[in-house]
């Protein structure tokens, strides 16, 4: 039980370190990993993370990943924000799960900055 705490927050703070990475303007105390058991989200986010990243994180490291309890679990601790869904597993490949309306809004944000950056 220990270990698979252990992996599990090991997980969660290397979601947070990629979020951190990406986001540069992001301080530490912006966004970090909630201890393990827990209620809620699994990262919490500042304000100020929220204006550039507001979802809410569910972060799942299991061998077995039933991934529609998980998701029904991400969805109820969401709190009305975009949810997602990060899982992997030992070896695994580093997945997040969303809603497919929430994909195409991000790629159309793509979209609308690559359009701005080309009329620049």
């Amino acid at each position: 039980m220990a270990s698979s705490k252990a992996k599990g927050r090991r997980w969660q703070q290397k979601i947070v370190t990629m979020i951190l990475d990406c986001f540069t303007s992001l301080q530490p105390d912006d966004v970090r990993s909630v201890s393990m058991g827990a209620g809620g989200e699994d990262v919490l986010f500042s304000p100020a993370a929220r204006e550039v990243f507001d979802v809410s994180i569910e972060a799942k490291n299991q061998e077995s990943i039933g991934i529609r309890r998980s998701w029904e679990q991400t969805v109820a601790n969401s709190n009305g924000r975009n949810p997602l869904l990060f899982m992997t597993w030992n070896r695994g490949d580093e997945l997040v799960c969303m809603k497919a309306s929430y994909y195409f809004t991000l790629l159309r944000r793509l979209e609308d900055e690559r359009d701005h950056v080309n009329e620049s």
